[in-house]
């Protein structure tokens, strides 16, 4: 199993840290079912969402591109999960307002929770089942996917984080413009 520059480095950073075990949520930018296994074979989970052209499965990068003509075949609030070969990684494809693939070495997929949602605003073809889902309610107790409802949460402390660093401006002095 091959890495890449980028995905090695994130190995070695975190062999870096004290000698524990780690769940990393990764963006989406690294993930891919090798990373993942080899952050499994170095005793740590992981969870990310994926690009079709990561190396996940086949039949779900294909009904990827079949939800954005709303042809996915997939309801609202459905799972699908597939195992990779070694069975270390499960590729996940749950459908809410698009179809969002997953890669986890922590969650089965079949883990739900409890979370309030608001309708989406969208009237594209792809979100055509979660209007019918939402049927005019503005919003929902929907039971949605854990490994969802983490990868959001834990990201958005990354947002926020990136957010308040913002204000704050740099030590160092930058320069715009021509040279």
């Amino acid at each position: 199993m091959a890495l890449n520059s980028t995905q090695s480095v994130l190995i070695a950073l975190i062999n870096l840290l004290p000698e524990l075990t780690y769940h990393v949520f990764v963006d989406n930018l690294f993930s891919s079912p090798d990373l993942f296994r080899s952050l499994r074979q170095h005793g740590h989970g992981a969870t990310s969402t994926a690009r079709p052209n990561c190396g996940i499965y086949k039949g779900l990068t294909d009904a990827k591109k079949a939800d954005k003509a709303g042809k996915s075949g997939f309801q609202c609030n459905e799972i699908k999960v597939i195992l990779t070969a070694n069975n270390q990684v499960n590729q996940i494809a749950w459908k809410y307002n698009a179809l969002v693939l997953l890669l986890s070495t922590v969650f089965t997929g079949e883990e739900r929770c409890d979370r309030w949602r608001k309708t989406p605003p969208t009237k594209t073809l792809m979100a055509r089942p979660i209007q019918r889902f939402f049927s005019g309610e503005p919003v929902k107790l929907i039971s949605i996917p854990t490994i969802a409802a983490f990868y959001n949460d834990e990201m958005n402390h990354v947002d926020r984080g990136d957010q308040r660093r913002s204000y704050l401006g740099y030590d160092h002095p930058t320069r715009r413009g021509a040279w």
